[in-house]
């Protein structure tokens, strides 16, 4: 249902398969960080950055700034779409980056 949503209305979407390794938020940010590059509009430069320890106590404010810089890169309007979010666990610590992508999604 999704796919037909999307297909008619053509919108350039990013498709990711969300596995249980990627409620590991360093995990998600790598995977994801490639389907960005291969969807970006143009190169701009240094890949996103890779989520190091350093970062790990101020997870949300990495979070945030990661998707401000992945929104940049891409087309809009642009749909995300990740497929089989469940497998990441309940208490997965990629809840907390979710919450991130959504409050740095740009405004309509």
């Amino acid at each position: 249902m999704v796919s037909t949503y999307l297909a008619e209305r053509r919108l350039p979407t990013i498709w990711y398969r969300m596995h249980p390794d990627d409620g590991d938020p360093a995990t998600f940010f790598h995977y994801f960080g490639q389907a960005v590059g291969e969807a970006a509009r143009r190169p701009r430069g240094a890949p996103l950055p890779h989520l190091t320890p350093e970062f790990l106590a101020n997870l949300p404010v990495f979070s945030r700034r990661y998707f401000e810089q992945a929104h940049a890169r891409l087309r809009t309007p642009c749909a995300l779409v990740f497929d089989n979010y469940e497998q990441a666990g309940a208490e997965a610590r990629l809840h907390e980056v979710t919450r991130e992508l959504i409050e740095a999604l740009p405004e309509a």
